[in-house]
């Protein structure tokens, strides 16, 4: 049975590894006292998974964050970043981050579905209402 303490662990060095590998970008964990009041303009990325476990996993990041994910990911200038183009490096972070996850909490053997990742537009007020629900993880990123 999964433990939601260690799967946030778990769950905290993949992302941190995969941001590290693919975007260059490197993470601290933040405690809930040091999220920032208002992140500004944010997206909100979600996959859900099915298998002999199923769940969802959001990934919410600040547009600025995004951008340059994608200038690191891709290898374009600052100004040639699209919105699309930010919303498909977080959706690509998060889809890398979630199967890695999943392969290293429960092995090769079992099969899971993950669905294609979604991105909207983030309301300030969902930082504040995933901050308080236990299993959230806080990050801190910087190049």
């Amino acid at each position: 049975m999964p433990n939601k303490a260690n799967d946030t662990e778990l769950f905290s060095e993949v992302l941190s590894n995969v941001l590290e590998s693919m975007a260059f970008i490197f993470t601290q964990e933040l405690s809930l006292n040091e999220l920032l009041e208002d992140p500004g303009e944010s997206l909100r990325a979600e996959i859900e998974f099915h298998g002999p476990y199923k769940g969802k996993v959001t990934l919410v990041a600040p547009v600025p964050l995004c951008e340059e994910i994608a200038v690191n990911m891709l290898g374009v200038e600052e100004t040639e970043v699209s919105e699309s183009m930010a919303c498909d490096a977080l959706k690509e972070v998060l889809n890398m981050a979630c199967g890695r996850f999943l392969t290293e909490r429960f092995g090769t053997e079992p099969v899971f579905n993950l669905t294609v990742p979604e991105v909207t537009k983030a309301e300030t007020e969902l930082w504040k209402d995933l901050s308080s629900r236990s299993g959230t993880l806080l990050l801190e990123a910087e190049d």
